[in-house]
């Protein structure tokens, strides 16, 4: 099993699978470089299917059937990046992979701030807003970067 976390890891089987709401899934066996196991879920629903896309992209999948991985070793042995972190469905908390991403192009944290890059960020914010401490001010006037869009 998994622990909670950042990952690389290689695919060690696919297959697709019906869930018992009725939706299809592709389901990707990871064994991480110490040798733990997990299966990420990958979902057909409306809503999840341009992200199910983009991940199966992500794990090297070169076509538009999604039928060729069911069982087969097309993307078998690729290396993908992805996190491990707690889930809470009808009340039982999981460990659940999340998204899945190419070698280098993750959700590896990049970019963090150091404590006094963070502290001269929250000054310029309590400026901004006319607070000297607590509070912040109102978030929707933060001129925040758009959300991030999948590769």
């Amino acid at each position: 099993m998994m622990i909670e976390g950042h990952h690389i890891g290689k695919i060690t089987a696919t297959v697709i699978v019906k869930s018992n709401s009725g939706s299809y899934q592709v389901v990707i066996s990871l064994v991480n470089e110490a040798g733990d196991t997990a299966n990420a879920y990958l979902s057909f629903t409306k809503a999840a299917t341009k992200y199910t896309r983009k991940q199966l992209e992500a794990c090297g999948f070169p076509g538009d059937n999604v039928a060729d991985i069911h069982e087969t070793d097309l993307i078998v042995g690729n290396k993908v990046e992805f996190d491990v972190a707690p889930d809470t469905y009808e009340g039982k908390t999981r460990l659940k992979v999340g998204m899945l991403f190419p070698v280098g192009g993750s959700g590896a944290i990049t970019g963090k701030l150091s404590k006094d890059e963070a502290e001269e960020f929250g000054a310029a914010l309590r400026a901004k807003f006319g607070r000297t401490s607590g509070g912040g001010g109102n978030l929707d006037d933060i001129p925040f970067a758009p959300d991030p869009v999948m590769p």
